[in-house]
């Protein structure tokens, strides 16, 4: 979460084209950081009637993240991990709207609603919580694989399993059906890896529905590019989940095992080609297009370089 501007007041002109007295706070970004972000400045600001907060996001509700491996696997209902933006602030203004970009000389954000004309929102400081997006550019054919960065991505994919066992169910070609039940997550860290998990405790919930699928028909490979998986955790913890991922019917977990390419139905590895129905990519994350566009300096990773704090009156 990034914050620019300064306490200099910019002439900012309001959707009446009249000048607007109040400081503008403009928050980019309905995750945690934004959300959170704020209702701090509502507290903030309480007492502020000259102060305007603004969360700009482009779906109107605050999703749960680490709810989200539930909703796949269909442990928890979609309502149970998102709640409304709306309802959440007290007193800032929302704003559902794609942010297309971000003009610091003239301070402000270039944006456009669903099915809507673009237009500008002017700010005075700027809170950067736009998140980031799934890497696809570092493995060809990154494209045709599921990510799993939203709830449309977790309904879809979700879907799309069940649809693979009910084409299983009836496929008679041994080859094809094996096909259709192999399942790649391409990425070992805290994400492939509780994607991974929820899989297969999904695949050992909705086997039963199926007469025609045996459960040690269904593979699935864990494809970690470096030696171990989960490698932002200690070392024995993540010895402890590979043992305990591996001990699970039709699991293979691979370390060492960089992907070379991807294209729909097929993982390549160096000297092996793994055909599936079923491919995730979680092998990690770049910043927002938006922010990445941004003429500041970032840091090697292509993240903005802050400040650990904005000022000495900070809170």
């Amino acid at each position: 979460m990034t914050q620019i501007g300064n306490s200099k007041k910019a002439h900012a002109v309001s959707g009446a084209g009249k000048p607007d007295a109040k400081t503008r706070i403009v928050v980019l970004g309905g995750g945690f950081g934004g959300v959170y972000t704020a209702r701090r400045l509502e507290k903030l600001c309480a007492r502020r009637p000259d102060v305007e907060i603004v969360l700009v996001s482009r779906d109107n509700y605050f999703l749960m993240y680490p709810l989200l491996f539930e909703v796949c696997s269909g442990t928890l209902e979609m309502r149970h991990c998102c709640v409304p933006i709306r309802a959440f602030l007290r007193t800032a203004r929302f704003v559902e709207a794609t942010v297309h970009g971000i003009d610091l000389g003239r301070r402000a954000v270039r944006m456009a609603a669903l099915e809507g004309e673009a237009y500008e929102l002017p700010y005075d400081q700027l809170v950067l919580a736009l998140g980031a997006m799934t890497n696809e550019k570092v493995i060809p054919g990154s494209e045709s694989a599921f990510t799993f960065k939203t709830l449309a991505d977790a309904v879809v994919l979700r879907n799309h399993l069940i649809e693979r066992f009910e084409r299983a169910d009836v496929e008679s070609d041994p080859g094809r059906k094996r096909s259709l039940l192999t399942i790649v997550v391409i990425g070992g860290g805290l994400v492939g890896v509780e994607l991974f998990g929820e899989l297969t405790a999904f695949v050992d919930e909705i086997i039963r529905f199926y007469r025609h699928v045996v459960r040690d028909e269904v593979r699935f490979f864990l494809l970690q590019a470096v030696d171990r998986i989960m490698p932002e955790i200690d070392p024995e913890l993540a010895d402890y989940a590979t043992r305990v991922l591996a001990a699970r019917r039709g699991v293979e977990v691979r370390t060492n095992a960089p992907v070379q390419a991807v294209e729909p139905g097929k993982v390549h590895l160096k000297g092996e080609t793994i055909e599936a129905g079923t491919i995730v990519l979680a092998a990690g994350i770049v910043p927002n297009p938006v922010v990445a566009g941004l003429p500041v300096e970032k840091d090697r990773q292509g993240h903005i370089v802050v400040a650990g704090h904005i000022g000495s009156n900070s809170h």
